[in-house]
């Protein structure tokens, strides 16, 4: 290869890039969806010949009534409006569409952020009754202590009258006695006085 076919094929390549680039682009810009918002015809009868009286939108809730013979079409109430008429089965489903079922989820959801924010809201309610009750309780205990204190000083206090209480007896017992003693002793002599006259 010479180098022409190399400028070339590199130019090709240039204008090819620049020509592709926007073209991608523009189909990311064009980027569309199907809607789920679809509608059915509601025959007065169970074939095609019968004229339309409604069109159902998909995810309606309805009551099947009966089928054709060979199944393929339905005879239907609307639940919403009471209103009748056949479709064709295959778009008759016990299960809600997903419109319906995303509908429930977003609305479940927002209950459970609701709820969650009552919780929320009520935890921290609670976590401040619960600092208010260990201020309580701390203040509670200091005084259990003090009394605690009390208490024993008291105890110590009634031991220490009660020795005083039994050392004073003790000495009232003994001034007692030695008075008894000494009267004793006193009225003795007297009554031998008496005899030796």
């Amino acid at each position: 290869m010479n180098m022409l076919s190399l400028i070339r094929r590199g130019c090709l390549i240039a204008v090819a890039v620049l020509v592709l680039v926007p073209n991608v682009r523009a189909a990311e810009d064009n980027t569309f969806y199907v809607t789920d918002e679809l509608s059915i015809p509601m025959r007065s009868g169970p074939t095609d010949a019968y004229r339309i009286i409604g069109w159902p939108k998909a995810g309606e809730p309805l009551q099947v009534l009966e089928k054709n013979e060979d199944g393929t079409r339905v005879r239907i109430r609307l639940l919403g409006s009471g209103k009748e008429g056949w479709i064709t089965a295959r778009y008759v489903s016990r299960e809600p569409a997903a419109r319906v079922l995303l509908q429930q989820a977003r609305d479940e959801a927002s209950n459970l952020r609701q709820q969650l924010a009552r919780i929320t809201q009520q935890n921290k309610a609670l976590e401040q009754q619960l600092a208010q009750l260990s201020g309580v309780e701390n203040r509670y205990r200091e005084k259990l202590a003090l009394l605690r204190n009390q208490v024993e000083v008291a105890e110590q206090k009634a031991l220490r009258m009660a020795d005083t209480h039994y050392n004073d007896l003790f000495v009232k017992g003994a001034v007692v006695t030695l008075v008894s003693v000494l009267l004793g002793v006193v009225l003795g002599r007297r009554n031998r006085r008496k005899v030796d006259w």
